[in-house]
């Protein structure tokens, strides 16, 4: 005969059990999707206090330029100084189809527009950037009294270089909301995703920066479901063509189809 005990007690630790199964579902990461990693690529995932690396381990610790994943440490200068990220400025980037036309800061990172950049740059003056970039902690050396050279190259960061250790640590920065002007940076770096993903898994959101320049080739960014967070940074040497294999290895390890988008026609 069964007792009041597992009449009672037992059904309602397999519903405790069966709402902890599901909470736990819902907030779990869409599993990888990806085939073997594109050869000569790097890529470190940071999630919780886990770092995982696969690929080229050799490039983890080397000396590349930071190319235009500088443009998020532009922004976050530019943001933590109260700028309004609808300001239209004209852009006449010969790779962003449809210019010169008029685009906002949202626009400008995703397209990796450099003609804003440098807009601002020339608005501004390169001192103010210099002295904010030094604090900032993009870069892993102080910013020296010459960066970044010619006024076009505060794009790319100059003769500066970075690691794909150190942009980890500050993707995660962002992403964790450490630095001034992140909370209003992530909206504008968040990448698209088709309709169906997005009924899917409607609370996962993907931010990223691509970058080129140099012979090295960056795609940094991560995710947000709920409260769980990713960090991805995916780094190869070679050229710029390359861009749209690091853009569908972020996509895929996080199960998600690859959006019609310019940057990766």
């Amino acid at each position: 005969m069964q007792s009041p005990f597992h009449a009672v007690v037992l059904p309602c630790c397999l519903s405790l059990f069966l709402w902890i199964g599901c909470d736990s579902a819902a907030v779990a990461f869409p599993a990888s999707q990806c085939g073997p990693l594109p050869e000569g690529f790097l890529v470190l995932e940071k999630d919780g206090d886990q770092v995982s690396r696969q690929g080229n381990l050799e490039l983890e610790n080397a000396r590349l330029n930071p190319a235009s994943t500088t443009k998020l440490a532009l922004a976050l200068i530019l943001l933590a100084d109260g700028f309004d990220s609808d300001t239209q400025l004209t852009i006449s980037d010969p790779y962003i189809e449809g210019t010169p036309r008029s685009a906002s800061l949202s626009e400008a990172l995703l397209y990796s527009s450099n003609d804003y950049f440098i807009s601002l740059a020339r608005q501004r003056g390169i001192p103010f950037f210099r002295d904010r970039m030094d604090a900032l902690g993009f870069l892993p050396d102080a910013v020296k009294e010459s960066w970044p050279g010619e006024l076009k190259a505060i794009v790319h960061a100059g003769e500066a270089t970075t690691t794909p250790a150190h942009q980890l640590e500050f993707m995660d920065s962002i992403l964790n909301l450490d630095k001034s002007g992140a909370r209003e940076l992530l909206p504008l770096i968040e990448w698209p995703r088709s309709s169906a993903d997005r009924d899917l898994y409607p609370d996962l959101h993907l931010y990223g920066k691509t970058g080129a320049w140099d012979r090295t080739v960056w795609f940094v960014g991560g995710a947000r479901q709920k409260d769980r967070l990713k960090i991805v940074v995916i780094v190869s040497r070679g050229h710029w063509t390359i861009r749209k294999q690091a853009i569908e290895h972020f996509y895929c390890r996080f199960g998600q189809q690859l959006p019609n988008h310019p940057l990766v026609r």
